[in-house]
């Protein structure tokens, strides 16, 4: 239980915190070391995620952790192609890209907002 409790904590970080570091950088310096935190405490959830899915026998917390897993990896992708959209050189080109990509990287972080929520909800 405190494990998952522990995921739960860093889920709501990278939803309420990392993520939205990443989105309001806006020199390259603050760009790329939000990004790198934020990118290896979701590598990092995604795996504890997966393996602590595989060692749970309760099919409803398994099925959450899973879900979760896979949520954060998608909203790990989505933050991904937006920095590298914002670090292109042709992003001024670009801004159409750059919207749906915020956009995207938003609907992320409420999938995983919800996925969060879920998953506490069968540990309390």
């Amino acid at each position: 239980r405190r494990q998952v409790g522990e995921l739960v904590g860093l889920s709501r970080w990278l939803v309420d915190q990392g993520s939205v570091d990443v989105l309001r950088a806006t020199e390259r310096s603050q760009l790329d070391l939000a990004w790198q935190t934020t990118r290896s405490r979701a590598v990092d959830l995604e795996n504890r995620c997966q393996a602590m899915a595989g060692g749970t026998r309760d099919p409803a917390v398994r099925g959450a952790l899973t879900t979760l897993g896979i949520d954060v990896s998608s909203l790990r992708v989505a933050l991904e192609t937006n920095v590298s959209l914002r670090i292109d050189p042709n992003a001024a080109n670009m801004q159409q890209l750059l919207q749906d990509s915020a956009q995207t990287v938003a609907s992320q972080r409420q999938t995983v907002r919800a996925a969060t929520d879920e998953l506490a909800r069968l540990i309390l």
